[in-house]
């Protein structure tokens, strides 16, 4: 009888949102190649969408329109420079769009890896082709974070996506974004064994 009355719950209050006036939704969506983050971002409310893949997501949002019945305003992205200009635009005319999606974020971080490595290397001859030192670690980590957050803190709903891989392809991948030799190099997310040097 003790027992029982210990495991009574409390009351509890219920509420009910009757308006969220100017709140936007800030998302992040995670998950594996082909599991539908694209398609999900091409629903978002009017969105402007900030392709780094073009070619692996026009599939995706041709279906979409035609399902949908709508026109999707997109924007391809190879720089990271672009989609500073990008963000500068919607910052000026932000009521174009009522979303904005980055597809994805794990290109642009490689983007970013590549150029990074590419001015250091630029700077200093005897810096690892194919490695990335604490200082380029730093610049790639504190350009990233003002870039969320500026793209974040728009008065917008913000959609960005990122995909999961494994250790190995994501070594691959980061290796083949700035043309190093195939060799195993320490990469973000990476396991102690892939950042042994073969």
């Amino acid at each position: 009888m003790i027992l029982m009355s210990l495991l009574k719950p409390e009351p509890i209050t219920i509420t009910h949102v009757e308006n969220l006036g100017d709140f936007k939704l800030k998302m992040l969506v995670y998950g594996n190649p082909g599991v539908g983050k694209t398609y999900l971002s091409c629903t978002m409310p009017k969105p402007l969408i900030v392709l780094t893949e073009g070619d692996v997501s026009k599939p995706t949002i041709l279906a979409v329109q035609k399902k949908l019945k709508i026109k999707l305003d997109i924007v391809e992205i190879s720089k990271t420079t672009e989609l500073e200009d990008v963000f500068s635009y919607l910052k000026a005319f932000p009521t174009k769009w009522d979303s904005v999606v980055l597809d994805s974020l794990s290109d642009i971080n490689r983007m970013k890896m590549g150029e990074v490595l590419s001015n250091s290397i630029a700077a200093r001859a005897t810096h690892e082709p194919d490695i990335l030192e604490i200082d380029d670690w730093n610049r790639l980590d504190a350009w990233s974070r003002r870039m969320i957050r500026d793209f974040r803190d728009l008065p917008m709903n913000v959609l960005m996506t990122a995909r999961t891989l494994n250790a190995a392809r994501m070594t691959a991948s980061k290796r083949s974004a700035v043309g190093a030799p195939k060799r195993k190099a320490f990469c973000p997310n990476s396991t102690p064994q892939d950042s042994v040097r073969e």
